[in-house]
């Protein structure tokens, strides 16, 4: 059985973080989804909030459990949460050269800490920083968000 894991601060969760976990869902037979939290990026949600908006959609999907996706929060590094669940690699998204450079010196150090990392090329217009930026300029965002989500959003 192919396991992998997607980690992020999913702040919030967009179509980018989406269709990310779709690709993955088609190469894989288990797909982690793991809530972190970075001190490089300013929390617009909590994880926990978060973490209920993702299991809202995917069941409004229908795809949680015919994909045996997992969300929950972790507190540590990806690379060791990816051994201890017994994942072959972690999956990251790379929508441009920062991205791709960035993510580039973290998958040598995983590589060196014993896990390697798959990535999967996005469009750069559904990303959290995106988000981020035109709601601070009080500008619309609903649609970098996928369907149930934003269904989950507006009830809460």
């Amino acid at each position: 059985m192919k396991k992998c894991l997607i980690t992020g601060s999913f702040a919030p969760f967009t179509i980018g973080h989406y269709n990310l976990m779709l690709k993955a869902c088609a190469d894989f037979d288990v797909v982690y989804i793991k809530i972190g939290k970075s001190i490089l990026k300013a929390k617009m949600f909590d994880p926990k909030q978060m973490q209920n908006g993702i299991n809202f959609l995917l069941q409004k999907d229908n795809i949680s459990e015919a994909k045996c996706i997992k969300v929950d929060k972790f507190p540590n590094f990806s690379c060791h949460l990816a051994k201890k669940l017994g994942c072959d690699c972690l999956i990251r998204g790379i929508r441009n050269k920062k991205d791709l450079k960035f993510e580039e010196r973290l998958a040598k150090i995983n590589l060196f800490l014993g896990i390697n990392t798959l990535f999967y090329i996005d469009e750069d217009k559904y990303s959290s920083t995106k988000y981020k930026t035109l709601k601070a300029q009080g500008k619309d965002t609903i649609y970098l968000l996928p369907e149930g989500l934003k269904e989950y959003l507006v009830e809460k």
